[in-house]
Formats: structure tokens, C-alpha cells, sequence
């Protein structure tokens, strides 16, 4: 009888054991499965250096393949690019406060630095499902710069880039991306800074 009792309480105490170090490495794989993961940066080529601090051409992204359709109907192309030294794509949504709250910003700057070489056009994410919206919004916030909605291959380009909205991207007039995508509606200052930066690289 005593030889099984203490076979037993051998066994109790290997399975407390085993449970206890289980439960230890569960412990472990979830604290490691919590940590924040690093991304590695994408690798990029200086390309400007102007007052605002140098700005980045980011390999791997290039738009020169723009096309869209206005909500009028009017097609647009790669020669969009040509009009000027650096375009900024504001990528929104007519479902977006932030988006459309940003719209009169983009217009000021549009106006300002256009005579530097810059211009603006507007990316409707939804335009086309919701085009009587999206006329809304333009009308609403009086924005004046071209505006469109993405059409072919660029459709998926620009939203594997825009992921959220709104996202602004500075890009040269062969479609290179300056820079790394602008997430979120930032201040006329921000973006007056942005663009001239971009601007004295050209």
C-alpha cells in the first residue's frame, strides 16, 4: 500500500510539473505575440533637400500610370504628370469628415504654390458608387482642382498605397512617389511645407 501511495503522489507531482511549465510557455508565446513587430523600412534614394528637411523617392511605387474619369465624364491620363513639376494625390471619400474637412486646405495651398509648380488633384475613392456624393462634397467645400476617379491598373495602385483615408502622396512628373504616403488631414502649414520641400528637389 505505501510503495502505490507513493507511486501516486510521484504521479500527481510530474503531472503538477508538466502542467505548471505548460502554462509558463503559453505565458511566454503570448508575450511575444503581443510585442509590437518592427517593419523594415523600404529601401529609398534622396532626391530633394529644400527648408522643409529632404524628402525620399520611395522605390517600389511608381504612378505614372494614372487614369481616371471626372465625374463629368472626362478621361484623364498619364500626361496629367507633365503639368507640373510635382503633383500632390489626395486620395478621399465622400463618407470621410476628415476627408472633406481637409478639401478648403488643399484648395488655399493649390492656389498658392500652383505658380511653383505644384498641383493638386483629388482621388475619389468612391466616386464610382456614389457620384452624386461625391458632386456634393466638391460642391460643397468649392475645391476647383481637377478631381477624379481612379480607372485600370492605377485603381489598385493607389489604393494598396491608400489604405485609409485621407492619404496625400507627393509624386514627380514621371510618377516616382516623394516620400512616404501622408495618413490623415494634416494642417495648411504641414502641407505648404510638404510641397515646397518636394518643389526644391526638382
Amino acid at each position: 500500500m505505501y510503495i502505490i501511495s507513493m507511486t501516486k503522489k510521484i504521479i500527481y507531482y510530474m503531472l503538477a510539473v508538466a502542467l505548471i511549465l505548460g502554462l509558463s510557455g503559453c505565458a511566454k508565446e503570448a508575450e511575444q505575440a503581443s510585442a509590437p513587430v518592427q517593419e523594415q523600412a523600404p529601401a529609398v534614394q534622396t532626391a530633394s533637400t529644400g527648408q522643409g528637411g529632404s524628402l525620399l523617392i520611395r522605390k517600389g511605387y511608381e504612378l505614372a500610370s494614372i487614369t481616371g474619369v471626372t465625374l463629368e465624364g472626362e478621361q484623364h491620363g498619364p500626361s496629367l504628370l507633365k503639368n507640373s513639376s510635382v503633383t500632390m494625390l489626395n486620395v478621399w471619400t465622400t463618407t470621410c469628415p476628415y476627408c472633406i474637412d481637409e478639401m478648403p486646405i488643399l484648395e488655399e495651398v493649390s492656389h498658392e504654390l500652383r505658380e511653383e509648380g505644384l498641383q493638386i488633384i483629388g482621388i475619389i475613392g468612391d466616386g464610382m458608387y456614389n457620384k452624386n456624393a461625391a458632386l456634393g462634397v466638391i460642391d460643397r467645400t468649392g475645391v476647383t482642382y481637377l478631381n477624379i476617379v481612379p480607372e485600370g491598373t492605377f485603381t489598385k495602385t493607389i489604393m494598396d498605397i491608400a489604405y485609409a483615408v485621407p492619404t496625400t502622396i507627393f509624386i514627380d512628373s514621371d510618377g516616382r512617389m516623394i516620400g512616404e504616403p501622408i495618413l490623415g488631414a494634416r494642417s495648411k502649414e504641414f502641407f505648404l511645407e510638404q510641397a515646397r520641400s518636394a518643389l526644391a528637389g526638382m
